[in-house]
């Protein structure tokens, strides 16, 4: 799947300033859709977690085929219909093109 075809909200899990911003910024350059930015629920995430609303398996996939560092991609249905959120814990490394993506 393409990158424009994904919707992410990039929310902060492990506390470092500005890294939901700049991760976001990041993504944009590589061509996925930002919903925006925030904080997650608590700064203590030892992995980055890719969450996504049901159907949506292949859009998380894409989002975490980018991700540098233990991530976990799980169904959640807190997140809402047509977006996947990003968490970064303290297992990120960055944000990488695939080979052949973007």
């Amino acid at each position: 799947m393409a990158p424009s075809e994904v919707l992410v909200e990039v929310l902060n899990g492990n506390g470092w300033g500005g890294l939901a911003a700049q991760t976001a910024t990041t993504l944009r350059g590589d061509g996925f859709l930002i919903n925006g930015t925030g904080n997650a629920a608590t700064f203590t995430n030892p992995v980055t977690l890719v969450l996504y609303p049901p159907g949506m398996e292949e859009q998380a996939a894409t989002v975490a085929a980018y991700v540098s560092g233990e991530v976990q991609v799980e169904p959640s249905t807190a997140v809402p219909e047509g977006v996947v959120h990003l968490v970064l814990g303290e297992s990120f490394l960055g944000v990488t093109a695939t080979e052949g993506g973007g």
